[in-house]
């Protein structure tokens, strides 16, 4: 589930000439012609985040906290002389506060995840209503231009007003392509993101949490040959390859 849709101001729209009229080169197709010149607004928050970045640099964080973990450190302690002196102590203690920071930063990705997929939805939306309206323009603008070929003798304030129009709807048709391929390409990069973290914030961290907490909860020494061992050693590996 994306969440709740963030709100966008809809629209109304734009009053066509009276039923039966064509577009003509007077006052009243000027003024309709100026109101089907609108934008359709962008999400709000589209303008102040950056969902892929953001995703990007959580990842970097956990794969810096991935690494800092020393499990060559925590088995290497788990020897009698460590035992006596406490080492192995130590050694599990750090080693569960590094479990617990990449538990943290798992859960930070997951909230960054929700607020990209609740924007992508809105994009998505808003792509949706643009496009829709580039129909509405290319029917006006080829009213428009049917118009100044009809009519070549018309009021030259009149004609150089309604070719001003005109340029402005060519121009946001144009405007509006390019935001649209925008969005595409801002989709396809966010949504190829978030599958990947979807796949490493549920199963595979549920497996690496499960062996890590295996790991730090024994009640006897873990050696690296021992089958914890070789299982967390496996997951972890698994794990950091996917951020990559």
């Amino acid at each position: 589930m994306e969440g709740p849709l963030l709100q966008t101001q809809e629209l109304p729209p734009a009053a066509e000439p009276r039923k039966g009229r064509e577009i003509a080169i007077d006052e009243a197709s000027i003024a309709f012609m100026g109101r089907v010149a609108r934008s359709i607004p962008m999400p709000e928050d589209s303008l102040t985040q950056s969902p892929v970045r953001d995703l990007t640099a959580g990842m970097q964080s956990l794969i810096e906290k991935l690494r800092s973990l020393n499990m060559e450190k925590l088995f290497r302690s788990q020897g009698p002389l460590s035992q006596l002196t406490g080492a192995d102590i130590e050694a599990k203690m750090r080693f569960d506060l590094g479990v617990r920071q990449v538990s943290a930063d798992v859960r930070d990705l997951q909230a960054k995840a929700y607020s990209a997929k609740r924007l992508r939805h809105d994009l998505r939306r808003t792509r949706a209503q643009i496009l829709a309206e580039q129909e509405r323009l290319h029917r006006v603008i080829a009213a428009g231009r049917r118009a100044i070929a009809a009519d070549p003798g018309a009021d030259p304030f009149l004609m150089d007003r309604f070719q001003r129009r005109l340029a402005n709807l060519d121009a946001l048709q144009a405007s509006n392509d390019v935001t649209c391929a925008q969005i595409t390409l801002a989709d396809t990069n966010m949504t190829a993101l978030i599958d990947r973290l979807d796949d490493v914030t549920t199963t595979l961290f549920n497996l690496w949490q499960r062996d890590a907490l295996a790991v730090a909860q024994s009640a006897k020494p873990v050696k690296k040959s021992s089958p914890l061992a070789l299982a967390f050693v496996r997951t972890h590996d698994a794990f950091l390859a996917k951020l990559f």
